[in-house]
């Protein structure tokens, strides 16, 4: 059943559900306090909220087929959501900029239209409906809270039969967004928001400073507290798992007998992998390989064997992207250590979702777990996700990162960018040795090495931010990262100082473009 709230930003205006049946309610109440009294009478309804300006062509089958529990969907019609993009000076996720023509994982929410289902409007919603705020502050907060905290939160135009060409964005003011910082951030980032605006906007928005300094922040043990462990072994149908292929991808370079351990881990599974597909590299033109087990054992899966003298985890991977047939793909590294049921674990969880890219809980050995709940996840483990294929379609490690940072992370981007959400998987547990002999265990050439003033950041850093991040998260990335940097140096003049690193900035700046204008193949 849908119950369908059509307000005007301040009430609701509208109040119905299937089959046109109108609803009573107060047009004296907030939004949301009227959503939290139907959430209650029918937990099992989704709730859905509709501005009057696109009430005519909201696709109410689409909700009715897509909305499922533990899920929010929301869409923007226009280019500036709630906060506007200067929230961007203290938030340095993937879920700001938003990709608009696909299903985009973010916390902007939005009051043009959106969906969730009534247990989970009251799960996530009820500790901030007695606060005085308006209904688009509210939806922000709870999907704020809740999309670090196992709520899954959505931007989708597939809300909308058509995206309307003219409508006004609903925005925020200067007090919600410092409300929103100091609830969830603290002192220091809206004190590095205040800065910002004043540097880079010439604004001085002092009254919302000031009383932001007043805001209690959010305690988390809240959200956290509503939501179950996640159990990786419960799943309806477990006989799909021996159903399913799965390939693991491994790039490795001198690292035979860690390398071993993986195969033999991977040999005693409960799930068998159905291909282990193994990139070995070694610089040296006059190297064979090393790795005389894959012929002299036994092995219950199919290895296909790469060797070269190009050397570089991207171009590694794009190697073993061409092999993949499986149904799925296990991303791995050279030197980590799984359980016997950790494959048939994985899938299972992963069948219980119904999503397609999973980055895995990887641990050294002295490192607890933090989080124990599904999750959006803001990066990309290339040593420790699993894939589903129809996923990978057309995607490749860009070689503009080759040899350099971020390689991970841009991968992540491409996959959201096509529509494919990254979540964390807190079970079962990788465990990674770090092998002393890892690293860049060849040394590679940069263009920039020869550069009288080094770069900083490093420049894929910088053209990873270029490429993905909003001209304020980059602005407060580098304000952080000056900040940061000061106490690793030895220029305590901060003049001096300042003058180096804008230097070192600029250099980045300019390797980073030059990058950018190369091909990522």
């Amino acid at each position: 059943m849908n119950i369908i709230f059509i307000h005007n930003l301040n009430k609701i205006t509208t109040l119905y559900k299937d089959g046109s049946k109108d609803l009573t309610f107060d047009a004296s109440l907030s939004i949301q306090s009227q959503m939290a009294t139907y959430a209650n009478l029918h937990s099992e309804a989704c709730l859905i909220w509709v501005h009057e300006s696109l009430a005519d062509i909201v696709d109410y089958e689409w909700v009715r087929v897509h909305v499922k529990d533990s899920k929010m969907f929301f869409f923007n019609p226009t280019s500036v959501e709630f906060l506007s993009p200067k929230i961007g000076y203290i938030e340095p996720s993937p879920f700001l900029n938003i990709n608009k023509n696909v299903s985009y994982a973010t916390w902007q929410a939005s009051a043009f239209v959106g969906c969730v289902m009534g247990s989970d409007f009251l799960k996530f919603g009820t500790p901030f409906l007695k606060k005085d705020y308006s209904f688009g502050y509210f939806l922000t907060i709870v999907s704020k809270i809740g999309h670090r905290n196992g709520f899954l939160t959505y931007s989708t135009s597939k809300l909308l039969n058509k995206i309307p060409l003219e409508v006004k964005p609903l925005l925020g003011n200067s007090s919600e967004m410092f409300r929103l910082t100091a609830q969830y951030y603290g002192f220091s980032k809206s004190l590095q928001l205040f800065l910002l605006l004043f540097w880079y906007d010439y604004q001085f928005p002092l009254i919302a400073f000031f009383k932001s300094l007043f805001v209690q922040r959010i305690s988390f043990d809240a959200p956290v507290k509503n939501l179950m462990e996640f159990d990786s072994v419960a799943v309806s149908e477990p006989v799909v798992v021996k159903e399913l292929s799965l390939d693991v991808l491994i790039p490795t370079i001198g690292r035979k007998p860690y390398l071993y351990d993986v195969l033999c881990d991977l040999k005693n599974q409960t799930k068998i992998p159905s291909r282990v597909i193994i990139v070995e590299q070694n610089a040296d033109v006059e190297s064979i390989s090393e790795l005389d087990y894959l012929k002299n054992e036994l092995w219950p899966f199919e290895i296909i064997h790469h060797f070269t003298h190009q050397t570089g985890a991207c171009n590694a991977r794009n190697i073993g992207l061409k092999e993949v047939i499986s149904d799925w793909v296990f991303f791995a590294d050279d030197d980590i250590r799984i359980s016997e049921g950790f494959i048939g674990s994985s899938l299972k969880a992963i069948l219980t979702s119904g999503e397609s890219a999973f980055t895995l809980a990887c641990f050294r050995v002295d490192e607890k777990p933090v989080f124990n709940h599904l999750m959006h996840w803001d990066t990309f483990g290339s040593g420790c996700s699993i894939v589903k294929k129809e996923a990978l379609a057309g995607l490749t490690f860009d070689m503009r990162f080759e040899n350099g940072f971020g390689e991970d992370a841009d991968f992540g981007m491409q996959l959201r960018n096509n529509g494919c959400d990254v979540l964390y998987l807190p079970k079962p547990i990788i465990l990674h040795l770090k092998a002393p002999v890892g690293g860049f265990r060849v040394q590679p050439t940069y263009l920039w090495e020869n550069e009288k003033i080094k770069p900083k950041p490093a420049p894929t850093i910088m053209l990873f931010k270029l490429l993905y991040h909003t001209k304020q998260q980059l602005l407060g990335y580098k304000m952080n990262l000056f900040l940061k940097f000061y106490s690793h140096q030895t220029i305590r003049n901060p003049f001096l100082y300042f003058k180096v690193m804008k230097n070192q900035w600029n250099e980045s700046f300019k390797w980073a473009n030059i990058l950018r204008e190369r091909s990522i193949k």
